[in-house]
């Protein structure tokens, strides 16, 4: 059974899109974790289901099929698999540095792009060729360049399934080429519980994750931790450690709290998040103004997150810098 999330999505999808036409490139954006890949799963599986073609689980296993994403490298320095899906957003997320004691690369590379040219280059089983690429903008530039040269040189029919977090961060001439199918989570599907189930229902494979492993044990205390530096209750330093060993995705946690923070008296008709607002009202009584500069602020902080290689240093800058702005 799939899930409501998923299936207004692949009813919107299906509209649009029928996968009849010989060539297909299409980017399909939306927050790391809320159900792009799930989806890209259903779209294949119904189409193969539709043609009466063989589909082997997982997808991977297909010949028609090509899932591309961060490289796994061996003590050797050879690369020996592509993360999988939950693998990536572990490594992205900032709980896991290896996988089986081995190295996550930072990058989609040159080589793993002419495998993929090199795949596209013969006929297909059944009709179509599938590529997956999770995340587009983790493409070097040699890369980039390379997979520019592959999408527009394609003979097979292709389907090119371009999962991506951020719009801005890809190329261009890369997104000129393609169409851009936004994955959708209403704000009124989401939890109201506390901002910490708001939080992970708008990341649905996250919570799955979660269900076997508590990366996120102490999440719930980052709202408290906020009162206590708007208050100027606590040196930000000493919470560095801390947010640290969080992960990184305590940075889209926090552009979460103050994108709500930010919304203010415009949220009036929304009652989930009214009453997610008002609780953090009482704990950061902020401006919008405020919300909208610390946003700004955290955004840019996420882009730079990942080439930065002193974690412990990005943290104390982090929040200092938050801490600046609270009052």
């Amino acid at each position: 059974m799939i899930d409501d999330y998923l299936e207004i999505n692949f009813q919107q999808f299906s509209e649009q899109y029928d996968l009849k036409k010989k060539n297909y490139n299409i980017i399909i954006s939306g927050n790391d974790s809320c159900g792009k890949f799930a989806l890209v799963e259903h779209i294949i599986t119904d189409y193969f289901s539709k043609n009466n073609f063989k589909l082997n689980k997982p997808l991977s296993n297909n010949a028609d099929i090509l899932h591309l994403s961060l490289p796994i490298y061996d003590k050797s320095g050879k690369l020996i698999k592509t993360t999988d899906n939950n693998e990536r957003l572990l490594y992205k997320f900032g709980f896991e540095e290896k996988i089986d004691d081995n190295r996550i690369g930072t990058e989609i590379t040159i080589d793993q792009i002419r495998e993929l040219s090199e795949f596209v280059s013969y006929s297909s089983r059944y009709n179509h060729k599938f590529i997956i690429i999770n995340n587009i903008e983790d493409l070097n530039k040699e890369a980039s360049a390379a997979f520019l040269k592959t999408l527009e040189e394609t003979n097979s029919p292709a389907v090119f399934f371009l999962l991506n977090s951020e719009v801005h961060l890809i190329p261009e001439t890369i997104k000129s080429r393609c169409h851009i199918f936004n994955f959708n989570l209403s704000e009124t599907s989401l939890s109201d519980i506390s901002f910490f189930e708001h939080f992970l229902s708008s990341k649905p494979t996250l919570k799955v994750i979660l269900e076997n492993e508590n990366y996120m044990e102490d999440y719930a205390e980052i709202e408290n931790e906020l009162h206590l530096l708007y208050k100027n209750k606590i040196d930000p330093l000493v919470l560095a450690e801390k947010w640290h060993s969080r992960g990184i995705i305590v940075v889209d946690y926090l552009i979460s709290i103050f994108n709500i923070l930010m919304k203010g008296s415009f949220i009036s008709n929304n009652k989930t998040i009214k009453k997610l607002y008002e609780s953090l009202f009482e704990l950061i009584s902020i401006s919008p103004a405020q919300s909208i500069k610390i946003l700004t602020i955290l955004l840019e902080k996420k882009k730079s997150s990942f080439y930065n290689i002193n974690q412990k240093l990005y943290f104390d800058n982090l929040l200092i810098v938050l801490n600046k702005n609270l009052y």
